[in-house]
């Protein structure tokens, strides 16, 4: 394991192959205040693995991670919740992949847009198939209980995304990204900023809360893909990940608009590129394709007539000429 500690800020990885004798091994994730152990298997034996990580340690633990192999364990079993110096919550939230918690009695599987919590306390293990990027949070138990007196209802259940909690990932990828430059002071608030978003996600019981979420959501979903137009072919999964929803809410929200996800990137990709040549009429039309991530620029022509009723030479040379025809207006979104 290679590792770089930096005012609050660690990294680490690890991969390799796993020999045949292989049976897991004893990892601590590590905090000022006292580890937290866990008992760890990186695959089948035989097989390849990749692991890494970030942190930021405040009060709390905030952990990005990302694994491939053959499908991952860590538990705690009785042995570890034995020796247990303190009481953790933890949150577990899959940002792409799905894991299997298992709390206590209580089984959950976990998929983007939901989250499980756990205490540290008693037997806990989670299990990845083969693949996932997650956020854990892991938060003192003291904390969180004077926050939310339904946390302990709220322990091995899958709960689903709601407004707050979606501002809580938010909260906790932008942190992440600032872990370096965060003083302890601005740790500590981070902490403590994520117990109050999280007791807000577990308290929750709005019924109106699904509705509320989607009109917050589908803009921030767009804002997304707007920005990150210029990567070719730019996938579902890549735009559910980003935003810590499922590839099905994403079709979901988009389906409510009268607008599938992929047409919406297919008719901003084609309005940013008719915006290019108005505003570069010298600018050879492949490179402005390639700039908004179409490569192949071979069908353009096609897709400009059917949505602007011209192909892109003709609005370049209304362009040239000073004139915009009525029938480069575009035609409604979603026709």
């Amino acid at each position: 394991m290679s590792a770089a500690a930096e005012a609050g800020l660690l990294q680490w990885s690890r991969s390799g192959s796993l020999d045949s004798a292989y049976c897991g091994e004893a990892v601590t994730v590590g905090h000022p205040t006292g580890g937290i152990e866990w008992h760890a298997t990186w695959g089948d034996p035989g097989s390849a693995y990749q692991f890494s990580a970030k942190s930021v340690t405040g009060p709390g633990l905030i952990i990005y991670s990302s694994y491939a192999g053959t499908g991952a364990l860590a538990s705690r079993g009785h042995s570890i919740t034995r020796r247990a110096h303190s009481d953790w919550l933890v949150l577990f939230a899959p940002l792409a992949g799905s894991l299997e918690m298992t709390w206590w009695r209580r089984e959950a599987r976990l998929r983007p847009g939901q989250f499980g919590l756990a205490s540290t306390t008693e037997p806990l293990e989670f299990r990845i198939p083969r693949r996932v990027q997650s956020l854990t949070v892991y938060l003192p138990r003291a904390l969180m209980d004077g926050l939310t007196p339904s946390a302990g209802s709220a322990l091995g259940r899958a709960r689903p995304a709601n407004p707050a909690f979606h501002l809580l990932m938010q909260h906790l990828k932008l942190t992440l990204q600032l872990g370096r430059s965060l003083d302890g002071q601005a740790r500590d608030a981070a902490t403590h900023a994520a117990s109050e978003l999280l007791a807000a996600a577990v308290n929750s019981t709005d019924p109106e809360a699904a509705q509320c979420h989607d009109a917050v959501q589908i803009p921030q979903v767009k804002c997304y893909i707007d920005r990150s137009l210029a990567v070719p072919s730019l996938p579902i999964a890549q735009v559910a990940a980003a935003n810590f929803v499922s590839q099905r809410t994403v079709q979901r929200l988009f389906n409510a608009t009268g607008e599938t996800a992929s047409a919406y990137i297919r008719r901003r990709r084609l309005e940013m590129c008719r915006a290019d040549i108005l505003a570069n009429p010298a600018l050879p039309i492949a490179e402005i394709c390639r700039r908004w991530g179409l490569p192949d620029s071979s069908h353009l022509a096609r897709q400009f007539r059917d949505h602007f009723g011209a192909t892109p030479q003709q609005i370049r040379a209304q362009a040239t000429s000073g004139s915009t025809a009525d029938t480069t207006a575009g035609k409604p979104p979603g026709n």
